[in-house]
């Protein structure tokens, strides 16, 4: 997995982990804007292997969900539609 994506991950986890190990819509905007804008990142690593790290990370399963949701869609070439301000 390329270091971009898991230091991504392991932001992303550690503010979770500040509201009760639960992502922020604020958070899941800042990926899925981050997912749009730099698919060649994102394209080097499977939806498995996300997962896979994100469980590592102790990341709530809901939200495990969420990231290869979004992930498994941008693969796709499906469009991930942010808030404006992301």
């Amino acid at each position: 997995m390329p270091k971009d994506i898991k230091s991504i991950l392991e932001l992303t986890a550690m503010w979770a982990r500040g509201y009760d190990n639960h992502m922020k819509w604020n958070e899941e905007a800042k990926l899925k804007a981050d997912m749009m804008r730099h698919m060649n990142r994102w394209g080097l690593a499977t939806t498995e292997e996300i997962r896979d790290e994100c469980r590592s990370l102790g990341m709530r399963e809901e939200d495990v969900q969420t990231i290869c949701d979004m992930h498994a869609r941008r693969l796709q070439e499906r469009r991930l539609v942010p808030p404006p301000s992301y």
